[in-house]
């Protein structure tokens, strides 16, 4: 694959391989194409590397012969490792000059490596490379009721400090799918490689990953990359896919496994919302492709990331919104297991899940992989009688999913109701939902908690507090405005000042002087129209210098920040993506 400086190198893509032979296809003779990665059957791997003495060797399969190799030293860290729940260094500083292997015949050793039922093999060959290991909890593998253990490593040259914690990420990880899968990892080591020079992302083999540098990266990206390629060692190398036809039934799935471990190990992380907004940012422009189109067939090389990522890892989230936790799990892991060291086409996942959850869900399929159907539901009016209040629901896209309300009452209490999808698979634009006589109802929002990938979530939201904003504002920026507002209220912030709005055309921008007083926490906020795709804000000081941005590729942009002094500020407002020939939005500042 590459090497790097005098010291790394790291072997894999070999070439030729063994063509699939498979039931539906016959042979694939499909070729590696970048956007159409790899198809490969399971095999036994018997593999020695020839190298020169002082140099460490990792890969897929078990070392055979690590007496041979490893000084007596490096095995007994090894061996500690494998017991520890704590990271233990089997290579430090100090052992990359004092030696870690033996000494071979004429300067050289022999690393002989055995892998069973993998679909791939891959090695590292370095001489300045840190070694550390620790042992991962994997669940029951034989079903004797006593949990097994795999062993967590990184590999990585010290100057990289970013990697001194990835045992422990890639410890957390294992244990985290092993779990969430229902499916314990069945190796005996999962590694993953420094590889900077090589690679700037990561890339998965069987029981192991290389993996850039990450120097100016964070430690939650170098988790999440850690997390993700490791997660392949599922998909595709358990679950085999086809990764040159169907990219999304790997790198979706693990999109989704991999968001769900780095929320375990960070809290306060939430990727869902994220990766709803990558494939809703791409499905509002009308530009992109069905999933079941071949992966290196799409109208640009751009669309990959959310044909092969986002779009079928929003769809697995809304399938669980869709069918509730345990339904999906049931489903989902059964899936898993039934599948695993076999090769499942497409139609196997949807069959699996019609029969698991006892559902036709054909027209979730049939909506969301071979369409590009998109979903846009919105509540159209609200009108209080004396018989109770009548809630318009519209259908405006052509993806059918119910719409759930969210009602929230003049006295704070909150109903639920929905409207059922076979309400649009029958034809229908428009359903009533009433709400009998009694109390006045204040807020009406339709999928509240963001499971489905609704493309214009302006018109998701009634609220009579819109009433108390200017009527010159489009009713979507009222109704976004209130949305968007309530985790600054929620926060302790409150309301400085007036309001601020403006209409700006696409690529423009718009900028307003604003005076605020040093020491003061801050918030800024602005929404904009529903022909409104990406909106940025700037703010800076007197100097010029930038104080706060939000460039994220969404349409209502936060700034919170500290003013340094009191004075005046100027606040830059940029239209980066506007579909009309002008856009309206509104926004506010906010302090406590």
């Amino acid at each position: 694959m590459g090497w790097n400086e005098d010291n790394f190198f790291f072997l894999a893509y070999w070439y030729p391989q063994m063509a699939v032979y498979d039931d539906v296809v016959g042979w694939h003779t499909d070729p590696f194409l970048g956007m159409a990665e790899f198809y490969s059957g399971f095999a036994e791997y018997d593999v020695t590397l020839d190298v020169p003495q002082g140099w460490l060797v990792q890969g897929t399969g078990e070392l055979l012969n690590e007496e041979d190799v490893l000084t007596e030293h490096t095995i007994q860290l090894l061996r500690l490792a494998e017991t520890s729940d704590t990271v233990v260094h089997v290579i430090a500083d100090d052992d990359l000059a004092a030696g870690f292997t033996r000494d071979g015949m004429d300067g050289r050793l022999q690393w002989r490596f055995s892998a069973d039922s993998v679909r791939d093999a891959a090695y590292s060959i370095t001489r300045a490379s840190l070694w550390d290991a620790v042992r991962t909890e994997v669940g029951d593998r034989d079903g004797d009721g006593q949990p097994e253990y795999a062993r967590a490593e990184a590999i990585f040259r010290p100057s990289h400090e970013r990697w001194r914690q990835t045992a422990r990420y890639a410890q957390h990880s294992i244990t985290f799918h092993s779990r969430h899968t229902a499916l314990p990892y069945p190796y005996s080591h999962a590694t993953a490689v420094e590889g900077a020079g090589i690679i700037g992302g990561g890339m998965e083999f069987p029981m192991m990953t290389i993996i850039g540098g990450y120097d100016q990266g964070s430690d939650l990206g170098m988790y999440a990359v850690t997390s993700h390629e490791l997660a392949h060692n599922w998909f595709p190398m358990i679950v085999s896919t086809d990764e040159r036809r169907r990219a999304w039934m790997d790198e979706g799935t693990t999109d989704y496994n991999d968001n769900l471990a780095t929320a375990d190990f960070y809290p306060d992380y939430n990727g869902e919302p994220g990766e709803i907004r990558g494939y809703v940012g791409l499905a509002r422009t009308g530009h992109e492709g069905a999933l079941m189109r071949y992966s290196d067939h799409l109208d640009s090389p751009g669309h990959y990331g959310v044909h092969g990522y986002t779009k079928p890892g929003s769809l697995l989230i809304s399938l669980r919104h869709l069918l509730g936790e345990e339904t999906f799990y049931r489903a989902y892991r059964g899936y898993i297991r039934t599948w695993a060291f076999k090769h499942p086409k497409p139609w196997d996942f949807f069959n699996y899940f019609n029969a698991s959850t006892g559902q036709d869900l054909d027209w979730f399929w049939q909506t969301w992989y071979y369409e590009t159907w998109t979903l846009d539901q919105s509540i159209e009016r609200v009108t209080t009688g004396s018989s109770g209040t009548e809630i318009v629901v519209r259908d405006i896209g052509d993806a059918p999913m119910p719409a759930r309300l969210t009602i929230t009452l003049e006295d704070g209490d909150t109903l639920h109701r929905e409207v059922p999808v076979e309400t649009w698979l029958g034809g229908a634009r428009t359903a009533i939902v009433t709400v009998p006589a009694g109390q006045d109802v204040t807020r009406v929002e339709i999928d509240a908690e963001g499971g489905f990938p609704d493309v214009m979530s302006k018109n998701n939201l009634w609220d009579t507090e819109t009433d108390a904003l200017p009527s010159s504002w489009p009713v979507t920026v009222r109704n976004d405005f209130v949305r968007r507002r309530m985790p600054l209220l929620e926060e302790g912030y409150r309301a400085d000042g007036a309001l601020l709005s403006g209409a700006t055309g696409h690529r423009a921008n718009e900028s307003q002087s604003v005076t605020l007083e040093g020491g003061v926490e801050y918030a800024i906020l602005a929404v904009c129209d529903e022909e409104c795709l990406d909106i940025d804000l700037e703010i800076t000081n007197p100097a010029d210098s930038t104080l706060a941005e939000d460039v994220l590729g969404n349409d209502w942009p936060v700034l919170q920040f500290t003013a340094p002094a009191t004075g005046t500020y100027d606040l830059k407002l940029i239209m980066y993506t506007c579909r009309a020939r002008t856009c309206a939005w509104g926004g506010r500042i906010f302090r406590r």
